[in-house]
């Protein structure tokens, strides 16, 4: 598979900063460090402003960061720039535990102003679509910890894509067998420094301890899944595990290229994210 690989500054985009989403696929390891540390640094920028939009406090997340820079360099990352502006980004890793295959999300941040513009499904759209639609022949399983509420909405509201999510939540019916096991497998390989609960998903202790003020996503069943069972103040976090099907991504391709052609667009002004407008307006 051919990778579309970043120069060593973004290129501008066509249209004016802000105007435009432009999604890349990277892999780290063709950068020149030079590049990389760029890199690295602006998606710290971004996770920081993400975290304390959604928490409060990002000092827990800042004070591993840059041990995760090794890390990060074997990594493939997806990318949306906002002209030469980072504005969102995903990492993946492929792992391979006898006999299954996952795709592990390592992290995954957009910024505040361009958050509930699409722009978090249209990565992960690239992402199932690179990952799963070429690799017909393999049945992989894609795992993230999540520690949002925001976050598990839109991966279970993306069920439909993936054709099967665990943890149950709620009133979400059983969970197949298959999907059960490669949970508790990823917690072992993956997760190890965790304790794992399968009945109900939560990877306890797995972050350093974080504020315990959600931002709340406004589904009353997430909502309430990580009042009762995730506790920031202990560092838990959630196991999301789904088996994509080929057929199904590749069915969903118009959404992904409608999703990606529409944030490339030239929008009308009310298209804006408003924050970005206020600050064009007043020059900042």
């Amino acid at each position: 598979m051919t990778a579309i690989v970043e120069s060593e500054r973004p290129r501008a985009a066509a249209l004016p900063a802000h105007l435009g989403i432009r999604f890349h696929r990277v892999r780290v390891r063709d950068l020149s460090v030079t590049a990389s540390l760029s890199l690295f640094e602006s998606m710290r920028q971004v996770a920081a402003a993400a975290v304390r939009s959604d928490l409060g406090d990002s000092s827990w997340l800042e004070e591993r960061w840059r041990a995760r820079w090794l890390e990060f360099r074997g990594l493939t990352t997806f990318t949306a720039y906002a002209g030469n502006q980072l504005v969102g980004f995903m990492w993946v890793t492929h792992r391979t535990v006898s006999p299954l295959n996952f795709v592990q999300l390592q992290a995954a941040y957009i910024l505040p102003e361009f958050q509930g513009q699409g722009v978090g499904f249209a990565l992960n759209a690239r992402m199932f679509f690179r990952e799963i639609a070429f690799q017909p022949r393999r049945s992989t399983f894609i795992i993230a910890d999540v520690v949002s509420p925001i976050a598990l909405h839109g991966w279970r509201s993306r069920a439909r894509l993936s054709g099967s999510f665990y943890p149950v939540i709620h009133d979400d019916g059983p969970v197949p067998t298959v999907l059960r096991s490669a949970a508790c497998q990823a917690a072992r390989e993956f997760y190890g420094d965790a304790r794992f609960n399968p009945s109900t998903g939560v990877l306890h202790e797995r972050t350093a301890p974080r504020p315990q003020s959600y931002r709340w996503s406004g589904d009353g069943q997430v909502d309430r899944y990580f009042r009762d069972l995730v506790s920031a103040q202990d560092g838990d976090a959630c196991l999301v595990v789904m088996r994509p099907r080929p057929v199904e991504v590749i069915c969903n391709t118009d959404r992904v290229l409608g999703a990606v052609r529409r944030l490339a667009r030239k929008p009308a002004a009310g298209d804006i994210p408003p924050q970005v407008a206020r600050k064009e307006v007043s020059g900042e």
